[in-house]
């Protein structure tokens, strides 16, 4: 059965007016819609203050709140609750009230999630995301927005998940002369080599295992096998140690998905191992990137990291060889790294000391 036309008794449905009149109508809708969204958005505001009230009562009074925030140097936000209200914004993103910091872990190198974040740093917002496709695409530029207002853009997580590499480089090593970074940097290919080589089965078998023990995408886990995660890692790993943009030329990119078993065994009887390689360099003052499998020996420490493990070498002057090493995805490494962004990016300078040893109790 037709539904029951709209409106006063005798008028005309709304598809057969006048476009004028629809179009008059249209806005008078989102006029309505609008001014609803501001009510609620008062009413909400609101009950936040009264619960910052309350919450203040509980802990000692006005005073305590207030010491709070000059110990901050800016008035304290509010909690869960505000965060919670939200306003529409005119690049038709979703921002939330009173906010300093964004995680970004939407996973996209262009489209919404770099339109989400260069809208975060222009409203001088932190951002925080362990996205390397951004990053190692547009790294630049958003480095430059963020540095033109005065916030950070943090990204440690988007290499080697907990290996805090990016900070050793930037922090630890700032002092050294970088010649050169190379490293496992994938620990789903490095998974499947070190099965493949134990269990003598091919690659297709171990993918699958993979997969069902959560080790690579169930979906499409092409972006892993065929070394372009570990490229993306790289370009990031280039720009930090050797100070330079963010390299726009072809390199050498080659997976593991023609790796055989009969390679294993021809490695065995030359005393090497497979390992998936990324590695950067500067040699006669040109750098040079690429991934790929390589023939390492077997005494050595990278021909030893097996299983779901990464591990990053870095070789400068006058430190020489430095080695890291550590799960390169998962929940854990990875919550971890963003905390650790996210305390690095504290708006309080002591929260950001720690130098100083414990005192004692």
């Amino acid at each position: 059965r037709p539904p029951p036309p709209r409106g006063p008794p005798g008028a005309a449905p709304p598809e057969l007016l006048p476009l004028g009149r629809q179009l008059a109508r249209a806005r008078h809708r989102d006029e309505r819609l609008d001014r609803l969204v501001r009510r609620r958005e008062r009413a909400g505001l609101q009950r936040v203050h009264e619960a910052r009230g309350r919450r203040c009562q509980r802990v000692g009074g006005d005073d305590q709140h207030q010491q709070a925030e000059s110990r901050a140097g800016h008035p304290c936000k509010s909690s869960a609750l505000e965060m919670r209200l939200m306003r529409r914004c005119e690049s038709g993103f979703v921002f939330f009230f009173a906010l300093d910091i964004l995680f970004e872990c939407i996973g996209l190198s262009d489209g919404m999630s770099k339109r989400c974040v260069e809208f975060a740093l222009n409203r001088k917002i932190h951002v925080i995301t362990p996205n390397k496709a951004l990053i190692s695409k547009h790294g630049d530029k958003l480095s430059l927005i963020a540095e033109n207002k005065r916030v950070n853009l943090e990204f440690e997580a988007s290499v080697g998940g907990g290996i805090p590499i990016l900070r050793t480089i930037k922090d630890s090593l700032a002092t050294n002369h970088i010649t050169k970074v190379y490293g496992i940097l994938n620990g789903t290919c490095n998974y499947i080599l070190s099965e493949m080589e134990k269990t003598k089965d091919n690659f297709k078998n171990v993918l699958t295992k993979a997969q069902k023990l959560g080790y690579a995408e169930p979906g499409n886990p092409k972006l892993d096998l065929n070394g372009y995660d570990a490229l993306a890692k790289v370009k990031i790993l280039s720009a930090l140690a050797f100070n330079k943009r963010l390299s726009n030329s072809v390199s050498l990119m080659e997976g593991i998905e023609n790796v055989e078993p009969k390679d294993f065994e021809i490695a065995d009887q030359l005393n090497l191992r497979i390992k998936l390689l990324g590695i950067t360099e500067i040699i006669n003052n040109k750098l040079f990137e690429r991934v790929h499998p390589c023939l390492v020996k077997k005494n050595t420490y990278i021909g030893n990291v097996n299983g779901v493990m990464n591990a990053v070498i870095t070789e400068g002057k006058p430190v020489g060889e430095s080695v890291l090493q550590g799960e390169g995805a998962g929940p854990g490494p990875t919550s971890s790294s963003l905390l650790s962004c996210l305390l690095y990016t504290s708006p309080s300078p002591r929260d950001r000391t720690r130098s100083r040893m414990p005192s004692s109790a």
